[in-house]
């Protein structure tokens, strides 16, 4: 949940399954200012879900405030996410 005068959305379009594995993965932004758009005071986020044994899931949730995200953090964070996995 996003904190109170906040707002946080799932970005349409990066929501995916793998199909061998089952991971989760989706973008998502949380935006601080609700009245104008800023990206000093927004976090744009990378999040991947790998389900476990019993029903547990283990996330990872990688992020950046929206300009970094956009200077080239968010190449390095996705690159993060997609390599993330259970060792077996």
């Amino acid at each position: 949940a996003a904190p109170s005068g906040a707002r946080s959305e799932v970005l349409p379009g990066t929501t995916s399954i793998d199909e061998t594995g089952g991971k989760l993965t989706f973008e998502m932004l949380l935006a601080l200012a609700t009245l104008q758009p800023d990206p000093e005071l927004e976090r744009h986020t990378v999040v991947g879900v790998l389900p476990l044994k019993g029903g547990d899931v283990l996330c990872l949730w990688a992020g950046a405030k929206a300009s970094n995200w956009e200077a080239g953090d968010g190449v390095v964070l996705k690159r993060a996410v997609e390599t993330f996995a259970l060792r077996q």
